[in-house]
């Protein structure tokens, strides 16, 4: 269930967040792809395609002619109407040497938009859907160095050999909390590290904590990758909230004690029940006087 008050921003280095003055600059390039999704907060449809969105990101990110960005349309509604955005969720793709945007209007998932994209300028993404984040060289150092346990998948993107070990470390990246970064190396861009980690293999997994690589040897699901990262790291795991258990279903009346509405009498007239024998007072008789005698009723002693 999504309620109204979730805030529709992503959060993630892929993806720029761009406010009016860094909007201009980030569209105005005349070389490169820039793809932009201008959104409200308080749009559920929105939320609904920001998962495609930051996916796609993810697959483009080592490709540097193709960036996205992000915009808010209840913070500058000038800019979105001006541009033509005016209802929520909008895709606005920016292509070289042409100076009006274009709307993207196809299906709202992967296959489709790299395929559009493909079309347009002939531009792959560099890896594939579900993905660790690919890290160059310098980059990848800087990371290591400031996780201090960093669980890393060697390998060629889009490689299928490979695939099912990016699913469970995509599983775990959301769940793991402290203690391990996720990160994916190109072996082909990166052929140092690539030869002094996994030397000639076309691809592999490794932990690098304490200034030493540690080979995963172990199995492809999420479960193993874990057990493995607790040994290796310390690591904080979210716990996951609870399911709730559904309620015990209502038991119907029994027959005899359901009675239609149309079936119920009018309540008959009330009663009016005697007071008891024993209730019933017998009126007391007072003697009666005479007035002479009372008049001599001073009696001298």
């Amino acid at each position: 269930m999504i309620f109204f008050s979730i805030l529709a921003i992503l959060r993630t280095p892929t993806v720029a967040d761009l406010v009016k003055d860094t909007y201009f600059e980030f569209t105005s390039k005349e070389s490169g792809i820039r793809v932009v999704h201008f959104y409200t907060k308080n749009c559920p449809a929105c939320l609904d395609v920001e998962p495609v969105f930051e996916e796609l990101s993810r697959m483009y990110w080592q490709e540097e002619r193709v960036r996205f960005g992000q915009f808010d349309c209840d913070r500058f509604t000038d800019v979105c109407d001006s541009c033509g955005a005016r209802d929520h969720p909008s895709w606005f793709v920016w292509l070289p040497a042409q100076s009006h945007s274009k709307r993207y209007n196809r299906n709202i998932d992967p296959e489709a938009f790299t395929k559009w994209i493909r079309q347009q300028t002939g531009i792959w993404p560099h890896s594939g859907e579900n993905n660790l984040l690919y890290y160059k060289t310098k980059s990848f150092e800087e990371l290591y160095k400031k996780s201090g346990c960093t669980f890393t998948i060697f390998d060629s993107p889009r490689m299928p050999e490979s695939q099912a070990i990016h699913n469970a470390s995509r599983t775990l990246e959301k769940i793991v909390k402290k203690g391990s970064k996720f990160a994916a190396v190109d072996v082909n861009e990166n052929k140092q590290l690539a030869k002094k980690v996994i030397g000639d293999k076309s691809f592999g997994a490794y932990v690098y904590s304490k200034g030493k690589w540690s080979e995963y040897d172990g199995g492809a699901t999420d479960s193993e990758v874990l057990d493995f990262l607790k040994k290796k790291c310390q690591i904080t795991v979210a716990t996951p909230t609870p399911t709730p258990e559904p309620l015990p279903d209502l038991e119907d009346l029994p027959e005899e004690e359901f009675i239609p509405i149309g079936e119920i009498e009018d309540d008959p007239e009330p009663v009016q029940q005697k007071a008891p024998a024993k209730a019933q007072m017998k009126e007391e008789v007072q003697p009666e006087v005479d007035e002479e005698d009372n008049e001599d009723s001073d009696w001298e002693i």
